[in-house]
């Protein structure tokens, strides 16, 4: 291949990068304004997630006391605290992510590409402190692990704003879980989002360092993707 069809490809690939990048920044945009003016959750919520603990329990193939990463959401995101107790009280052993690097976020609603996300235990008893920058939920005080915990892990419960039926995520912009996720390619990955957030294969733009979702998780049930 000669220099100038070389430079020809890489400029189209920065084109089509370019492309999905501002796809993504409208459809993040036009999901946080539905979040906001939906009464997104529903009565009792989160005993809803929770009655489905033993279907995720089944993604795991009978593995004896499993890691599993979960996270505690924020006031928008889908209410999964009595779903992780429940997972606990199966004998899950359970992270969640403590923010770590420069806190910095990007346009409020997410790290910068220079922030990076740590893991700590949660027994489900031990309190929860605030998280040192807007967007997170709050996070367990108890031995950071290190990023490359995820590597143990064997089911990942990620936030997303999105989700379509090819597995494609769409996460809040800048990077935090497909960054975390790169340690933990042998986990089964489950997006936890509101029901109408679940669209048709295809449907998200999808980048070389974008992660997929192997399952959906909604207050409905659990949805295989791919």
């Amino acid at each position: 291949m000669d220099d100038i069809s070389r430079s020809g490809e890489q400029q189209e690939a920065t084109a089509v990068a370019g492309e999905a990048a501002r796809r993504k920044r409208a459809l993040r945009t036009s999901l946080r304004a539905e979040r906001a003016a939906t009464s997104h959750r529903a009565v009792d919520e989160d005993a809803l997630l929770a009655a489905h603990a033993d279907a995720v329990m089944d993604l795991l193939d009978g593995i004896p006391r499993p890691t599993v990463a979960a996270f505690d959401p924020t006031a928008t995101e889908p209410d999964v605290r009595r779903l992780v107790r429940a997972l606990l009280d199966r004998g899950s052993r359970v992270l969640l992510p403590v923010q770590s690097g420069d806190g910095g976020l990007a346009g409020g609603h997410g790290p910068t590409e220079h922030a990076s996300v740590d893991w700590a235990t949660w027994d489900g008893r031990a309190p929860l402190v605030a998280a040192s920058v807007r967007g997170f939920g709050a996070e367990p005080t108890s031995e950071r692990l290190g990023a490359d915990a995820l590597a143990q892990v064997d089911l990942v419960l990620a936030p997303a704003l999105a989700v379509d039926l090819s597995g494609t995520r769409l996460g809040h912009g800048g990077g935090y879980y497909d960054r975390a996720l790169a340690h933990s390619r042998g986990s089964t990955v489950v997006a936890v989002v509101h029901p109408w957030e679940v669209l048709a294969a295809r449907a998200l733009p999808r980048e070389a360092h974008d992660r997929p979702a192997h399952v959906a998780l909604t207050t409905q049930g659990l949805l295989r993707l791919g």
